[in-house]
């Protein structure tokens, strides 16, 4: 370092300071104003003892005095130019030697300490020691949930600073490691610090506010420090899902905000109660306020993206190329269309792509799928059917995208449509073949597996996981300021339901915690205490011995993951309708006496007195058979309904090969389009008549 010498602009003061602290804010030793350090103009030897100096621009043609031997230094200036000469005195021998001139101070650049909370972004320069932090009210930094003297930072008496647990019972880890009694912080070294469920960034040294700014809160990094494998940046709004999904390890995961040093960060699985904690303290400040259950709460502006399930804002949607020549995308490959950020618009508001070809697609900007039609402009719910492996999913599904357009248009007027005729071409195939096979063998439909046909690989964080292929379709009530939204089905495999699945490689079920409303299609043929009741009907469905019936443990996993993903705590519940499938009723029904059910679907509306009567009748018979389902499901979720429905309406055929189908000639769903009827009229209040209000 070299000595640099400018004024203070206030007092005009001579003051040294090291030229590296060009540009640092220090307090004026004369007059302690605050000043910047300004940048040299020049450099060269003193006369008197050849130790570099740097002299700032206002001290060309002024004097100062070297800071090593006190040598009285003028900066004349020749052409133009500073240039040092030395002021002489006479000593006692007649010898000339350079004359002395006032020492002048070194400016003293402040070195403190800072704390900087990663989930609120609150900060604090540690200003005094001792520095105690904790839950009582005469702490320096007061936080709930930690002890009432929780920890205290003490000055060494040199740059660095101990944080010391101020009682055994203190949590506190840094760097993702349990902290000594007592830790020594040194300067200039970033410190990821747990203070029990809060989450800190400790720094000491100068510039710390040019520090902070680099440091984004909004994006965190994460790092399987076995494996070395970095992942992210992720957004702190979808941090907890990813931790959930993605994450095998999450003790030996460490994440932090972007910017902070490679060493410094918290466990993977600290930050994900951190932040729980966080969210379960702002609502339970404010009880009455429902938890809105979206998959993280979205902005006005905001969409979630229906294949990977991540979001992004209106603004930030790709377009893609038409032109032939316009291919190559780095997750896609070198075959796909260009995805690209618009600039140009054509008079009717199209993109136009580089070759100036009008663009009628957009695409996710985190996994390029294309969206469907109009996906940007009206809102879209996901209804997610949930069930164990062959409990008839499939088969319910195609059979409601027949008969509920039907229903809609024909009994309200509301127009039920295809909004992505390619994207929903498997679930086209299956209804087609449900109802134009002429025999029982051309009716059977294939079991959904994890990695068939109704998944695709997408690159999700940087990582490829199986997500299901979403079904999108648009309803809208008839007349052009009528009620309006999409709607977004999942055809999953059963098994992706199921306890011990690996979330992190196979998130393909999340979509439960993005929900409007959850469908629970629960099979009595495969339960014992409805089998037993069956006992002489002649459904081969009842027959069938290689079945293990763990609904119950479905459904409870099922609330687990979404109370996880949502953040909710104990008893708290969800706020979308859990609709409870009972199906293949055409076996069962008889046993409570189908004449005691009346149908909701009036020609005026739906009658809900009438809904609410036949899911009372349901739920009470039910958990007279089953009474872990109805717990469990009313558990989850503030809203319950039951509905009973079938999707053959009658009892299928057993096929010499063993395999079950419908006979073509009898089948006749029974109910299939009252559960979604109802929801639809939950959801998008005005788009269903109603009665009984």
């Amino acid at each position: 370092m070299i000595e640099l010498c400018f004024s203070c602009k206030f007092c005009r003061g001579r003051i040294f300071a090291d030229d590296e602290a060009v540009g640092v804010i220090g307090n004026c030793p004369h007059c302690d104003k605050s000043i910047l350090i300004p940048p040299p103009s020049g450099e060269v030897n003193c006369p008197g003892c050849s130790v570099p100096i740097k002299y700032a621009e206002e001290l060309i043609g002024d004097t100062f005095s070297c800071p090593s031997c006190k040598t009285r230094v003028h900066v004349a200036i020749t052409n133009g130019v500073g240039a040092f000469s030395a002021t002489f005195s006479s000593t006692t021998n007649g010898s000339l030697k350079p004359a002395s001139g006032t020492v002048h101070p070194k400016l003293q650049i402040k070195k403190g300490w800072f704390l900087l909370n990663c989930l609120t972004n609150e900060s604090l320069p540690v200003d005094k020691f001792p520095f105690e932090i904790g839950s009582a009210e005469a702490v320096d930094w007061h936080l709930d949930g930690v002890q009432e003297n929780h920890c205290v930072l003490y000055s060494t008496g040199k740059d660095s600073v101990s944080l010391t647990k101020s009682n055994a019972a203190a949590t506190l880890s840094i760097n993702g490691y349990a902290a000594e009694e007592t830790t020594i912080l040194e300067p200039n070294v970033d410190y990821a610090v747990t203070i029990g469920p809060h989450c800190f960034v400790i720094r000491g040294g100068k510039d710390l506010d040019d520090w902070k700014m680099t440091i984004d809160l909004g994006h965190w990094v994460l790092t399987d420090t076995a494996q070395q494998r970095h992942m992210g940046p992720v957004p702190i709004n979808d941090l907890v899902n990813f931790i959930a999904q993605s994450v095998a390890n999450r003790n030996q995961t460490l994440a932090a905000p972007q910017g902070l040093n490679s060493v410094a960060g918290f466990p993977a699985e600290q930050v994900a109660t951190a932040i729980a904690y966080h969210l379960s303290q702002q609502t339970t400040k404010a009880t009455d306020v429902e938890i809105d259950s979206t998959y993280g709460r979205l902005a006005d502006n905001e969409i979630l993206c229906p294949v990977c399930w991540l979001r992004f804002a209106k603004g930030d949607a790709m377009h893609v190329a038409t032109h032939d020549d316009l291919r190559g995308d780095p997750i896609l490959g070198e075959d796909a269309p260009l995805r690209f950020q618009a600039t140009r618009f054509n008079d009717t508001g199209h993109a136009l792509d580089a070759m100036g070809m009008a663009c009628m697609d957009v695409a996710c900007p985190h996994c390029r799928r294309k969206l469907p039609t109009e996906f940007l402009q009206t809102p879209h719910h996901i209804f997610s059917i949930v069930g164990a492996p062959q409990a008839g999913k499939s088969y319910y599904l195609s059979v409601l995208a027949k008969v509920l357009p039907r229903t809609l248009f024909n009994q309200y007027g509301i127009v039920f449509k295809d909004s992505d005729p390619t994207g929903n071409a498997n679930l086209n195939t299956m209804k087609n073949r449900l109802f134009t096979g002429s025999t029982p063998e051309q009716l059977y439909l294939d079991k959904t597996n994890l990695e068939g046909a109704m998944y695709e690989k997408i690159l999700r964080y940087g990582r490829q996981v199986s997500l299901p292929k979403p079904f999108v379709f648009s309803v809208a009530a008839n007349g052009t300021d009528g009620a309006s939204c999409g709607l977004i089905f999942y055809d999953n495999a059963g098994e992706h339901f199921e306890p011990g699945i690996d979330e992190a490689n196979s998130p393909g079920a999340q979509h439960v915690a993005a929900a409007a409303s959850v469908f629970f299609l629960f099979d009595p043929t495969a339960n014992i205490e409805f089998r037993q009741k069956l006992t002489g009907h002649h459904d081969p469905q009842l027959q069938r011995s290689d079945r293990l019936d763990q609904q119950d443990i479905i459904l409870a996993e099922m609330a687990v993951r979404i109370k996880r993903l949502l953040h909710l705590t104990g008893t708290r519940k969800i706020t979308s309708p859990l609709v409870m499938l009972i199906g293949k009723s055409d076996v069962w029904l008889h046993l409570i006496g189908e004449e005691h059910l009346k149908s909701p679907l009036r020609p005026t509306g739906l009658d809900l007195r009438i809904v609410a009567a036949n899911s009372r009748m349901i739920r009470d018979f039910v958990q007279s058979m089953c009474p872990e389902i109805v717990a469990n499901a009313e558990s989850l979720a503030q809203e319950v309904v039951f509905f009973p429905v079938s999707s053959f309406g009658h009892s299928p055929l057993k096929l010499p090969d063993g395999r079950i189908a419908p006979d073509p000639s009898k089948l006749n769903p029974q109910g299939v389009d009252t559960p979604m009827i109802w929801a639809l009229s939950r959801i998008v209040p005005g788009l269903i008549p109603v009665l009984g209000q």
